[in-house]
């Protein structure tokens, strides 16, 4: 079984990916603001991180999930077997082209561009070193508290976790490594 740091642990994804792993007996450290595990305090949180086999890079504040990154990768980048998950979202594949100038426009924008500098930091650490293993992870709509659009088919998030799980763990048994994962809800699959 694995040890495994994760941040934002108490809602979300963040608290899906808790409960899945745990359920499978990982041993699991969850991060938050609720128990003192605030992503802006890196040096806080950071000693509690380094033990662990897999850091789960979930909670987004400002720039401070980018911060994080670079903080856990300049500990681990010689070490063998860690593995770094980056919680992303599939906004950054998408323009936000709209003429709104309104709070949640701009909030969504700021939003999209702290996530896209997550997704460069871990494309430019995936090139300088085999280790850590990094892997982004995008999400499209999940039933969290931000998914409000009734256009929108949710993907609920038990099941996005899960699934992201079985991918992971699919590849791995194959000897692959995935780079990058986008994964949403859709109101009706395709069987193949």
């Amino acid at each position: 079984m694995k040890k495994i740091a994760i941040t934002g642990h108490t809602s979300g994804i963040g608290r899906g990916l808790t409960q899945a792993l745990s359920a499978k007996g990982h041993s699991v450290i969850g991060l938050s603001r609720t128990n003192g595990g605030d992503i802006s305090q890196i040096d806080k949180i950071l000693p509690l991180i380094l033990d662990c086999d897999i850091f789960i890079n979930n909670a987004q504040q400002d720039f401070n999930q980018t911060d994080l990154l670079y903080a856990v990768w300049d500990h681990w980048r010689t070490l063998p077997n860690k593995h770094i998950w980056c919680m992303s979202s599939m906004m950054t594949l998408y323009s936000t082209q709209n003429n709104r100038d309104d709070a949640s426009s701009v909030q969504a924008s700021r939003y999209r561009n702290q996530k896209i500098s997550l997704e460069d930091a871990c494309f430019e650490l995936q090139a300088k070193s085999a280790w850590p293993d990094i892997v982004v992870m995008r999400p499209g709509p999940v039933d969290t508290p931000g998914c409000t659009n009734p256009q929108t088919t949710c993907a609920h998030v038990d099941t996005w976790c899960e699934t992201m799980l079985d991918i992971i763990r699919l590849t791995e048994s194959r000897n692959l490594r995935i780079r990058e994962v986008s994964l949403k809800g859709i109101g009706q699959g395709i069987t193949i």
